[in-house]
């Protein structure tokens, strides 16, 4: 059973490629009535959900999914995502890939306020990465939530040891495809969640 996560938290999803963090991610960002995604790679697409280039449209639709230019510099489109999230309170912002709004220890002003301040606002940060040691510190400490998958790199799960508890064990076990162990903030212990392919959502490329 999922756990219950209020879409005003900030949760980080920390898996490798294919691991299942968009499908994990969208399968309770699906049911918020207010959410932007950020879709760099132009895969997401979801009913009742407005697909857009316009960061204009972020202010103009509950539900949308922003389709950033591929020059666009990184912390450009983190703080044009920070400054909307910001304006509009009561909604969740969710990060297809964490690395593309804040690389290394870059991020912006506004995506900064957003996570730092956001839980006064109402407004919730789902960040998603294949690469925890690449992207800005902030997604960890700030996190209120982890989901972790089991099979990181050394130097990734390194890092993930000191901010998820009984990640250290879980991974070093082997575990059906789809198991992650889910570590709130605070809590004595962690809860491993299998993830099923019966709840993986269709997920198709553009068209275009």
């Amino acid at each position: 059973m999922r756990p219950k996560i209020s879409p005003y938290e900030k949760v980080t999803i920390i898996g490798e490629n294919g691991s299942g963090k968009s499908t994990l991610a969208l399968g309770y960002v699906k049911n918020m009535p207010s959410a932007i995604i950020h879709d760099p790679k132009h895969e997401v697409q979801l009913p009742n959900f407005h697909i857009t280039e316009n960061p204009r449209d972020l202010l103009r639709f509950a539900r949308v999914i922003w389709r950033s230019p591929g020059d666009m510099d990184p912390v450009d489109a983190g703080n044009i995502l920070g400054e909307a999230v910001l304006t509009r309170k009561w909604t969740c912002l969710s990060l297809n890939e964490a690395a593309l709004v804040a690389p290394g220890q870059r991020m912006g002003p506004k995506l900064r306020q957003a996570i730092i301040t956001g839980r006064s606002l109402k407004i919730g940060v789902w960040a998603e990465t294949q690469r925890p040691v690449d992207v800005h510190n902030l997604f960890f400490s700030e996190a209120h939530a982890y989901f972790a998958s089991p099979n990181l790199i050394k130097s990734d799960a390194q890092k993930v040891v000191g901010f998820v508890r009984g990640y250290d064990e879980f991974s070093s076990q082997t575990w059906p495809k789809f198991t992650w162990l889910f570590y709130r903030k605070g809590e004595g212990t962690a809860q491993i969640l299998k993830l099923g392919r019966a709840e993986r959502p269709k997920r198709r490329r553009d068209s275009r």
